[in-house]
């Protein structure tokens, strides 16, 4: 299940080559990962997951400035718009409140 490993979660069918296989066999993605988490432990998996949420924070601390240096501003002045968003951020994080 390197498609669930790569996205944190579980795939769509179209992101998924092979679900139709594996849903003939299993009956849905969903009923194959079980097995899968079944036979390879739970740790593992819950690991992956918290990676990609970690990449998602940080994807999201970045964007402000991406789209400022997009648009030609200094990282140091974001637009105001993202203030109060990037402020719920800083304190969903521990260490950044």
């Amino acid at each position: 299940m390197a498609a669930v490993a790569t996205l944190g979660r579980l795939p769509e069918i179209e992101e998924f080559p092979e679900a139709p296989l594996v849903i003939e066999r299993f009956g849905s993605l969903k009923r194959a990962f079980v097995v899968v988490r079944r036979v390879t432990g739970e740790a593992e998996w819950e690991a992956i997951a918290q990676r990609r949420r970690e990449d998602l924070l940080v994807y999201l601390a970045l964007a402000p400035v991406w789209q400022a240096a997009e648009a030609g501003r200094t990282a140091a002045h974001p637009p105001r718009r993202h203030e109060g968003f990037l402020r719920h951020v800083r304190q969903g994080l521990p260490g950044c409140g």
